[in-house]
């Protein structure tokens, strides 16, 4: 699959398995997706803990659509399952 493939490419590991520090390099975002991340974060309660889980599936989501940037909608869509795993429980 094409995104295993820029995933180990960029970091040499799959995004579940990056480390904080490889998260703040790899996962970096615009200015307008970082409000929309910590202004959605700030709303939803998230800790940070589950605001770097949330980066490296944005972080996924982007390898898919293998978009080089994390964008508005991969975050958004990082963020509604999170919402759908909160509400299964």
């Amino acid at each position: 699959m094409k995104a295993v493939e820029i995933q180990m490419k960029r970091s040499g590991k799959l995004n579940g398995k990056m480390s904080a520090s490889e998260v703040s390099k790899f996962c970096k975002l615009g200015e307008k997706e970082e409000d929309f991340f910590k202004n959605a974060s700030k709303k939803l309660g998230l800790t940070a803990r589950v605001m770097e889980k949330m980066l490296k599936v944005s972080r996924t989501i982007a390898d898919l659509a293998e978009s080089e940037n994390i964008s508005l909608s991969h975050i958004a869509e990082a963020l509604q399952y999170r919402k759908r795993e909160n509400l299964s429980i």
